[in-house]
């Protein structure tokens, strides 16, 4: 199978696994405003939020160490190796974390402490075994996994928060129990207990792998304040009607991020499979022209599809979101650049560069947020995150130049750029007439753009 349809097969794959992830976890809201009290509903949502910043630091990155060596290495010896030094790593981590955690717990008399360790615990050894799944080529496992988790999630969560009433307690418990089914499925499909051998963990390979992922706990932090800084700047100094506005506008722009990160998750793996490739340059550089034609045109069409939708979707009240919308998606296609030049550096082995990127990106969003945010009001954040991300690529580019050949045919791109500013035009002055016009031209463009590749593909020129 060719490089470049295994990558489409692999996103095919991964994307369907995360609709029905999403559609199962849309499932689970009408559950919890049904039955939990706000309070109660925005504490479970901080501990799932919190997630983001502390399972990194319960696992230390270990399982993409794990996933970045195993991917393409089909010898057993050192797959249990790899596997056998990861769990290893962790186990030490685990075991020095809860050593910490429960006088911790005790001193500050934590409620639901048992449960609310053991919902970032099972989310963390979920998330090692979904990344060595990965590692070893097994995407379909991966996507099973994955509706596992929410499938069953739902089925607890309707049973302790809707029948036996537990609240809070009941919901964490609904997730843990959605990560341990996951665990299990996939420790018996990839039969993991053929990997672990004590006298196969190696302190020398675990030095190795945590050199490798060390680093990435800093990139998803940073991408955590990039993400979320904004909306705790709003909440500080515009209040949360504000907050709420800008939420609405950011569930649009988090959709298009959410089918672009599973885009990456499928190049990553072909990124390390294709490393030690001949032609690897000039084959990133046309996975990046193609990518970035392909983000283009998702920007353009559903700019152009607000105006048709939002009116339907958005109460009145949230009128103020409309015009943040095309930032935040212009944001979000810098996003994906970034994320796509990122697999690069995962690939050559450069994790401490994807962290120190990240993180300047990290620092220049919260500044734009704090110096312009009594400026321009709820703008500030839409810009500042559509800066940050912008400066992100171009710290990336201008990197990954220095120890790899990457051309970007920037003549490729103007088109594309030209329809993506012409959509923002009827956007702006409400015209949906307009917004379908250049739609459906941006539509034409494309269908023509890939039939005329497919006949130069076709006749070998």
């Amino acid at each position: 199978m060719s490089r470049l349809r295994s990558l489409a097969k692999n996103t095919g794959i991964l994307m369907a696994a995360k609709a029905a992830t999403q559609v199962i976890n849309f499932l689970l809201l009408p559950i919890y405003t049904s039955v939990l009290s706000t309070t109660e509903y925005g504490e479970v949502d901080l501990y799932v939020t919190a997630s983001m910043i502390l399972v990194p630091f319960l696992t230390l990155q270990l399982e993409q160490a794990a996933f970045r060596y195993l991917v393409g290495d089909e010898s057993p010896a050192d797959r249990s190796r790899v596997i056998s030094s990861a769990a290893a790593g962790l186990s030490v981590v685990f075991i020095t974390l809860t050593i910490i955690y429960i006088p911790f717990a005790a001193i500050l008399n934590l409620k639901n402490a048992v449960v609310i360790y053991l919902f970032y615990a099972s989310q963390a050894l979920m998330t090692a075994l979904l990344q060595i799944a990965r590692g070893l080529g097994d995407n379909v496992g991966y996507g099973i996994a994955s509706v596992i988790t929410t499938s069953f999630s739902i089925i607890f969560s309707i049973v302790f928060v809707a029948v036996l009433k537990w609240s809070v307690p009941g919901a964490l418990l609904g997730y843990i129990l959605g990560y341990l089914a996951s665990t299990a499925y996939l420790s018996y499909r990839e039969r993991l207990i053929r990997y672990l051998h004590i006298n196969q963990a190696s302190i020398a390979e675990c030095k190795k792998m945590m050199r490798y992922s060390v680093p990435l706990i800093f990139n998803q932090v940073s991408s955590w304040a990039i993400n979320y800084s904004d909306r705790l700047v709003i909440l500080l100094f515009l209040g949360p009607t504000a907050n709420g506005i800008y939420a609405v506008a950011a569930k649009i722009s988090n959709a298009l991020n959410t089918i672009l990160g599973v885009f990456n998750l499928a190049w990553t793996e072909n990124a390390v499979l294709s490393v030690s490739s001949e032609d690897y340059s000039e084959y990133t550089s046309n996975v990046i022209a193609v990518t970035m034609r392909a983000y283009l045109c998702l920007n353009t069409l559903i700019i152009c599809g607000v105006p048709l939708v939002f009116p339907v979707l958005v109460g009145p009240e949230f009128r103020e979101a409309y015009w943040q919308i095309p930032i935040l998606l212009i944001g979000v296609f810098f996003s994906g650049m970034a994320a796509t030049l990122g697999s690069v550096y995962i690939a050559r082995e450069r994790t401490a560069s994807v962290g120190i990127t990240t993180s300047l990106s990290g620092v220049i969003n919260v500044v734009l947020n704090l110096a312009l945010v009594q400026l321009l009001g709820l703008y500030a954040a839409s810009i500042a995150t559509l800066v940050a991300f912008a400066m992100l690529f171009l710290f990336r580019y201008m990197d990954v130049r220095r120890f790899q050949r990457i051309e970007i045919r920037w003549r490729e791109m103007i088109m594309p750029s030209i329809l993506l500013a012409a959509s923002i035009v009827p956007y702006q002055v409400e015209s949906v007439a307009g917004s379908v016009s250049v739609g459906l031209v941006s539509m034409a463009y494309y269908i023509i753009l890939v039939r005329k590749e497919m006949i130069i593909k076709h006749k070998g020129i």
